[in-house]
């Protein structure tokens, strides 16, 4: 089993399985070096099933889903995208600039201009549903998978 955090401030893990059979693991707490370590190396693995085609299906732990989706409940499987994917409504699994790993929904995509380098950057931001204001962005090249379905009670929707 491994491990994988989904949130750095107060570390979110959930369980999941990928298609190939790796298995994750669910819980939260502070990590150390190595777990840090491990949790980078498990998200680039899923970055790189999802990128090859594959899809990963995980169980949800959190409530900045709900009602959508319900903590230790329900199931979303995430595979890749295409550009017509990324649009307002769509739940996507993302690196965000400030290097944290979520699954929320897109309300928007835009053009931000890079205060470094003065270049305009595609970007998304994306909201919880269960989340009045915190939203995150994320560039194009850090959307790492979309939401195909999701799983409840042993239905697919």
């Amino acid at each position: 089993m491994s491990v994988i955090i989904i949130n750095s401030a107060l570390i979110f893990v959930i369980i999941a399985s990928v298609i190939m059979g790796i298995g994750l693991i669910c819980m939260s707490y502070k990590l150390g070096l190595d777990e840090e370590e491990e949790k980078l190396n498990k998200m680039e693995e899923i970055r790189k099933l999802i990128s090859e085609g594959r899809t990963v299906t995980i169980t949800v732990k959190g409530n900045s889903m709900n009602p959508f989706m319900v903590h230790m409940r329900d199931k979303i499987t995430l595979g890749p995208w295409k550009d017509k994917d990324i649009r307002s409504g769509t739940v996507a699994l993302i690196l965000d600039t400030r290097g944290n790993h979520v699954i929320h929904r897109i309300i928007s995509r835009d053009f931000k201009t890079n205060p470094a380098t003065g270049e305009k950057v595609e970007t998304v931001t994306l909201l919880g549903d269960g989340n009045i204001k915190q939203t995150e962005t994320a560039t194009l090249d850090n959307v790492i998978g979309i939401m195909y379905h999701l799983e409840r009670k042993g239905r697919i929707w």
